[in-house]
Protein backbone atom coordinates (compact mmCIF):
# COMPACT_ATOMS: atom_id res chain seq x y z
CA UNK A 1 0.00 0.00 0.00
CA UNK A 2 2.96 2.41 0.27
CA UNK A 3 3.09 3.79 -3.28
CA UNK A 4 4.06 7.23 -2.05
CA UNK A 5 0.42 8.42 -1.96
CA UNK A 6 -1.55 9.13 0.68
CA UNK A 7 -2.64 6.18 2.88
CA UNK A 8 -6.52 6.02 2.20
CA UNK A 9 -8.71 6.04 5.30
CA UNK A 10 -10.64 3.24 6.54
CA UNK A 11 -13.66 5.42 6.21
CA UNK A 12 -13.48 5.93 2.18
CA UNK A 13 -12.81 2.05 1.96
CA UNK A 14 -14.77 0.31 4.26
CA UNK A 15 -18.54 -1.19 3.50
CA UNK A 16 -21.62 -1.33 5.45
CA UNK A 17 -21.54 -4.91 6.54
CA UNK A 18 -24.07 -7.28 5.50
CA UNK A 19 -26.44 -8.72 7.25
CA UNK A 20 -28.45 -12.15 6.22
CA UNK A 21 -31.41 -13.73 8.27
CA UNK A 22 -30.07 -17.65 9.21
CA UNK A 23 -33.72 -18.79 7.36
CA UNK A 24 -32.28 -17.48 4.06
CA UNK A 25 -31.80 -20.14 1.34
CA UNK A 26 -28.55 -20.73 -0.16
CA UNK A 27 -29.33 -20.18 -3.96
CA UNK A 28 -30.68 -16.88 -2.93
CA UNK A 29 -28.11 -15.84 -0.27
CA UNK A 30 -25.51 -16.39 -3.64
CA UNK A 31 -27.63 -14.55 -5.85
CA UNK A 32 -27.58 -11.41 -3.49
CA UNK A 33 -23.99 -11.76 -2.99
CA UNK A 34 -23.48 -11.81 -6.46
CA UNK A 35 -25.52 -9.23 -7.19
CA UNK A 36 -23.95 -6.90 -4.27
CA UNK A 37 -20.52 -7.95 -5.27
CA UNK A 38 -20.08 -9.03 -1.36
CA UNK A 39 -18.04 -12.19 -0.70
CA UNK A 40 -18.79 -12.52 3.50
CA UNK A 41 -22.43 -11.89 5.00
CA UNK A 42 -22.98 -11.96 8.77
CA UNK A 43 -25.74 -14.79 9.75
CA UNK A 44 -28.29 -12.94 12.64
CA UNK A 45 -30.63 -15.33 14.11
CA UNK A 46 -34.18 -14.75 15.17
CA UNK A 47 -33.56 -12.36 18.14
CA UNK A 48 -30.94 -10.21 15.98
CA UNK A 49 -28.04 -11.93 17.76
CA UNK A 50 -24.94 -13.17 15.14
CA UNK A 51 -25.44 -16.66 14.31
CA UNK A 52 -22.26 -16.31 12.38
CA UNK A 53 -19.92 -15.59 9.16
CA UNK A 54 -20.70 -16.93 5.73
CA UNK A 55 -18.80 -16.56 2.47
CA UNK A 56 -19.19 -16.92 -0.81
CA UNK A 57 -17.33 -20.28 -0.71
CA UNK A 58 -19.54 -21.72 2.02
CA UNK A 59 -22.98 -20.88 -0.06
CA UNK A 60 -20.85 -22.59 -3.20
CA UNK A 61 -20.39 -25.91 -1.26
CA UNK A 62 -23.60 -25.97 0.19
CA UNK A 63 -25.32 -26.13 -3.43
CA UNK A 64 -22.44 -28.07 -5.11
CA UNK A 65 -20.23 -29.80 -2.56
CA UNK A 66 -16.50 -29.50 -1.10
CA UNK A 67 -14.22 -27.13 -2.99
CA UNK A 68 -10.89 -28.01 -2.07
CA UNK A 69 -8.76 -24.98 -2.52
CA UNK A 70 -4.78 -24.27 -1.36
CA UNK A 71 -5.93 -22.93 2.56
CA UNK A 72 -7.83 -25.96 3.07
CA UNK A 73 -5.89 -28.48 4.83
CA UNK A 74 -6.96 -32.75 5.20
CA UNK A 75 -7.18 -34.18 8.47
CA UNK A 76 -3.55 -35.56 9.24
CA UNK A 77 -3.52 -39.43 10.41
CA UNK A 78 -1.55 -40.85 13.41
CA UNK A 79 -2.45 -44.25 13.99
CA UNK A 80 -1.05 -44.77 17.58
CA UNK A 81 0.65 -48.49 18.15
CA UNK A 82 1.75 -47.25 21.95
CA UNK A 83 2.22 -45.14 24.55
CA UNK A 84 5.73 -45.12 23.18
CA UNK A 85 4.76 -45.33 19.23
CA UNK A 86 3.04 -43.74 16.45
CA UNK A 87 2.81 -44.04 12.60
CA UNK A 88 1.95 -40.48 11.04
CA UNK A 89 1.88 -38.86 7.87
CA UNK A 90 4.63 -36.59 7.42
CA UNK A 91 2.44 -33.29 7.33
CA UNK A 92 1.96 -33.78 11.34
CA UNK A 93 2.76 -30.34 12.93
CA UNK A 94 5.90 -30.16 15.89
CA UNK A 95 3.08 -28.62 17.92
CA UNK A 96 1.18 -31.98 17.60
CA UNK A 97 4.13 -34.08 17.74
CA UNK A 98 5.14 -32.00 20.67
CA UNK A 99 2.03 -32.47 22.63
CA UNK A 100 2.12 -36.67 21.50
CA UNK A 101 5.21 -37.16 23.19
CA UNK A 102 5.82 -34.32 25.81
CA UNK A 103 8.55 -33.31 23.35
CA UNK A 104 9.83 -29.47 23.13
CA UNK A 105 10.97 -29.53 19.42
CA UNK A 106 10.98 -25.80 18.53
CA UNK A 107 12.91 -24.86 15.29
CA UNK A 108 12.14 -21.99 12.46
CA UNK A 109 13.34 -24.00 9.53
CA UNK A 110 10.46 -26.96 9.33
CA UNK A 111 6.85 -27.25 10.70
CA UNK A 112 6.14 -30.97 10.05
CA UNK A 113 7.61 -34.05 11.02
CA UNK A 114 9.23 -34.71 7.38
CA UNK A 115 10.90 -31.35 7.91
CA UNK A 116 12.30 -32.41 11.06
CA UNK A 117 13.70 -35.77 9.11
CA UNK A 118 14.99 -33.73 6.52
CA UNK A 119 17.00 -31.79 8.84
CA UNK A 120 17.74 -34.93 11.13
CA UNK A 121 19.26 -36.17 7.39
CA UNK A 122 20.42 -34.06 5.67
CA UNK A 123 19.47 -35.39 2.30
CA UNK A 124 16.57 -36.86 0.56
CA UNK A 125 14.82 -39.95 2.43
CA UNK A 126 14.54 -42.84 1.29
CA UNK A 127 12.08 -45.98 2.85
CA UNK A 128 13.75 -47.46 5.81
CA UNK A 129 15.88 -44.24 6.69
CA UNK A 130 16.12 -44.05 10.29
CA UNK A 131 17.30 -40.92 12.41
CA UNK A 132 16.96 -40.68 16.05
CA UNK A 133 17.27 -37.17 18.30
CA UNK A 134 18.65 -37.62 21.62
CA UNK A 135 18.04 -34.45 22.47
CA UNK A 136 14.72 -35.06 22.14
CA UNK A 137 14.61 -38.74 22.68
CA UNK A 138 12.47 -39.78 19.83
CA UNK A 139 13.77 -42.11 16.83
CA UNK A 140 12.42 -41.67 13.69
CA UNK A 141 11.91 -44.33 10.66
CA UNK A 142 11.01 -43.32 7.59
CA UNK A 143 8.54 -45.83 6.01
CA UNK A 144 7.46 -44.45 2.47
CA UNK A 145 8.04 -41.64 0.52
CA UNK A 146 6.63 -40.39 -2.69
CA UNK A 147 9.34 -38.68 -5.35
CA UNK A 148 11.16 -36.13 -2.76
CA UNK A 149 8.47 -36.14 -0.20
CA UNK A 150 8.28 -38.17 2.51
CA UNK A 151 4.62 -39.64 3.46
CA UNK A 152 4.78 -42.05 6.69
CA UNK A 153 7.20 -41.94 9.35
CA UNK A 154 7.26 -44.47 12.31
CA UNK A 155 8.07 -42.13 15.79
CA UNK A 156 9.09 -44.03 19.15
CA UNK A 157 10.48 -42.51 21.91
CA UNK A 158 14.08 -43.89 23.01
CA UNK A 159 13.51 -43.78 26.59
CA UNK A 160 10.91 -46.60 26.21
CA UNK A 161 13.75 -48.48 23.65
CA UNK A 162 15.83 -47.76 26.44
CA UNK A 163 14.00 -48.56 29.11
CA UNK A 164 12.89 -52.05 27.58
CA UNK A 165 16.55 -53.13 26.89
CA UNK A 166 17.82 -52.64 30.33
CA UNK A 167 14.65 -55.01 31.50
Amino acid sequence: MQTGAATPSLENIARPPYFVPETKRADQLLADLRRDQTHVAIVVDEYGGTAGVVTVEDVLEEIVGEIVDEYDTDEVEVERVSADEAIVDARLAIDDLNEMFGTGIENEDFDTVGGLVFSLLGRLATPGDRVESDEHGLALQVLSVQGRRIRRVRISSLNAASEAAAV
